[in-house]
């Protein structure tokens, strides 16, 4: 087992053990494709952006690798697999940010900040 496998079980472990698992959606992404997750090549049929090759003859007909996001809790049945084809990860931040009212997230905190320019050494 990895350090990080080891990190989300260990995470998994602490929300399924606590109160409020009856209610609670853990979010699992990756910022790269690879492991063990997909099963499914890469699927062709893409358009490419102009008519030029790419490096070694590459047309840029082929969709890239899919990279895995993983939805854990009680309200998901067992098994299912989402039949969603396509999506950006930073949807999921933005749609959660949203859905609770957290404002822009771009803005950064004052106290951010201040810690920022604080510690910058002159």
């Amino acid at each position: 087992m990895t350090l990080g496998e080891q990190m989300l079980l260990d995470t998994y472990r602490a929300l399924h053990d606590g109160p409020y698992w009856d209610s609670t959606l853990l979010i699992i992404t990756y910022d790269e494709h690879g492991g063990c997750f997909d099963h499914v090549p890469a699927q062709w049929g893409a358009t490419p952006p102009d008519a030029t090759a790419g490096e070694y003859g590459f047309d840029f007909t082929r969709f890239g690798p899919r990279v895995p996001t993983i939805l854990v809790s009680p309200l998901i049945p067992a098994g299912s697999v989402s039949g969603c084809r396509r999506g950006r990860r930073r949807s999921i931040t933005r749609r959660c940010w949203r859905r609770w009212n957290g404002g822009s997230v771009w803005i950064r905190s004052p106290s951010a900040m201040l810690r920022r320019r604080m510690s910058v050494q002159r």
